[in-house]
């Protein structure tokens, strides 16, 4: 529906839907205007990353761009309600960091192998499945990336505020772009650079700020 380019600046968006939702189901509040203009340097930093995006979306349907804000508002209630539950869960010693995250990833990963027979048929199910046991090696590995990944998010959302996640959300565009300028072997674009610039900065400014000023 969207070029890809315009994909990713929308999802730049995500940082300012975890904030939203991070206030108005966790009651989180900015502490100061430094934080605030921290949270709109990130979501600022993100844009110029994917700057190419402009010309690209200039005539993109509503209903595209609405579509392709899905997976940003999505990932904000995730981000909030995960800190929400994390916090109650395992910050009162109810359950584990591992039992905590072993639920969260049976729960998606059941869902997505739902919705995967729905959309795409039994039979590329089979051959997907088939495939990835195929390379035990691999998908093993890329289990187990994946879990600790999940694990330390967990952990992060215990030990600070969802829109504080959602920061750090943010800050892994840092190495996304770096990684695609090398394997791409393109010239930087000065934006670009400015736009990672402002995401680092953006990040040191609400780390100093004190972040919110409350959370479950």
């Amino acid at each position: 529906l969207v070029s890809v380019e315009m994909h990713v600046l929308l999802a730049a968006t995500d940082i300012l839907w975890v904030a939203i939702f991070a206030r108005l189901i966790n009651g989180e509040r900015v502490r100061n205007v430094t934080g605030g203009l921290a949270l709109v340097g990130c979501f600022l930093g993100a844009c110029l990353v994917s700057t190419d995006s402009y010309d690209a979306g200039r005539h993109v349907a509503v209903y595209a761009v609405a579509l392709n804000l899905v997976g940003p508002v999505i990932q904000g209630i995730v981000v909030t309600l995960l800190r929400r539950s994390a916090t109650r869960e395992v910050a009162r010693q109810n359950t584990s960091y591992v039992e905590f995250t072993f639920v969260k990833l049976a729960f998606s990963t059941l869902t997505a192998g739902v919705l995967a027979l729905l959309i795409e048929g039994v039979a590329d199910a089979r051959s997907c499945v088939v495939a990835l046991l195929g390379d035990a090696p691999r998908f093993l590995t890329t289990v187990g990336l994946i879990s600790g990944v999940q694990l330390l998010f967990t952990v992060l959302a215990t030990l600070a505020s969802g829109t504080s996640v959602g920061v750090v959300g943010t800050v892994k565009i840092i190495p996304q772009w770096l990684l695609a300028f090398t394997m791409d072997g393109a010239s930087i674009d000065p934006r670009h650079l400015i736009g990672v610039c402002l995401v680092t900065l953006s990040a040191c400014a609400w780390a100093l700020s004190g972040g919110v000023s409350k959370s479950p």
